[in-house]
């Protein structure tokens, strides 16, 4: 049986609805552009401000040491921009999908458009570009049936209203879990495409290198490639000005000859991480910074 949560956990998970009610009215009552601009804006402002700035800053010391501290400030301050951008975003992406034309350009490999007129399941991972949210509304934009691999928030409060911004572009979500693994297995046989971002620590990943440092990563996107014999697509979604995106789809993952199942599902897993690692590191304000990437240890004082 699960365990309650605490009174302290319910009151602040309550407050955190009532603030999220007052900006979402706000943002909501604007029209996107305005919105987005504002978000951007407060955020940018007010986001160096939070104690987890210091997370920022550390992982910026762990994958990027050759920045000196204005060069921190600047690319977290540009980070809290777009993070401001896509908070403000949520409540307009019902426009963002009736305008997708106008606001979302297209990068794709070849082999990918060619999977998308054969049809086929296949594979989009990702990780937490810009508004990673657009990834799925501009698969789905494009005629793809997708099935969207999603995060429990930590307010179970919220849940109701994102999946209602979520869905305005149909497709499904799967939230992580053991239910949600036999969901994934179910949309790949039925022929969806799946949408997975990989760019969060987990511990039952496998352990391959991030910007030099170990990194457990999930391996699931590579061992249903191999399984199921489905193409792996690496996919990035730049923020460009305003609330305009672009999403770009690079060269299959492709899977190494001779190995072991789970051997060749470890070198895809790095080669994924390479290719969004090179992403970043060509446009790092796009990235979310304020997670825990690397081990603990590494963030020990030295």
């Amino acid at each position: 049986m699960a365990r309650r949560a605490s009174w302290t956990k319910r009151l602040r998970w309550r407050a955190e609805v009532l603030a999220l009610r007052g900006l979402v009215a706000l943002f909501a009552a604007l029209p996107l552009e305005r919105a987005s601009a504002l978000g951007g804006w407060l955020l940018r402002r007010l986001g160096p401000l939070l104690p987890v700035q210091r997370l920022g800053r550390a992982n910026l010391r762990l994958a990027l040491p050759e920045l000196d501290r204005a060069q921190q400030d600047r690319l977290l301050a540009d980070m809290w921009e777009s993070l401001g951008r896509t908070a403000a975003e949520y409540p307009h992406l019902k426009d963002l999908v009736a305008q997708a034309n106008a606001r979302i350009d297209y990068d794709l490999h070849p082999d990918f458009v060619s999977r998308m007129q054969t049809g086929g399941a296949m594979i989009l991972a990702s990780a937490h570009f810009a508004n990673w949210e657009v990834m799925h509304l501009a698969a789905a934009h494009r005629g793809l049936d997708t099935a969207t691999v999603v995060r429990q928030p930590n307010n179970p409060l919220v849940v109701d209203q994102l999946e209602a911004w979520r869905a305005v572009a149909g497709g499904i979500r799967i939230r992580k879990g053991k239910e949600g693994a036999r969901q994934t297995v179910a949309a790949i046989k039925a022929g969806k495409t799946l949408a997975i971002l990989v760019d969060q620590r987990m511990s039952e990943g496998v352990e391959v290198r991030f910007f030099g440092h170990p990194a457990m990563t999930p391996n699931a996107p590579a061992q249903l490639a191999l399984r199921f014999g489905v193409p792996l697509f690496p996919a990035r979604l730049e923020r460009l000005p305003g609330p305009r995106f672009r999403l770009s789809v690079g060269a299959p993952i492709a899977a190494p000859e001779g190995l072991p199942r789970n051997a060749a599902a470890l070198a895809m897993t790095q080669a994924l991480n390479d290719r969004l690692e090179a992403w970043i590191r060509a446009k790092p304000e796009d990235w979310f910074w304020l997670h825990r990437r690397w081990p603990k240890q590494l963030y020990e004082p030295r």
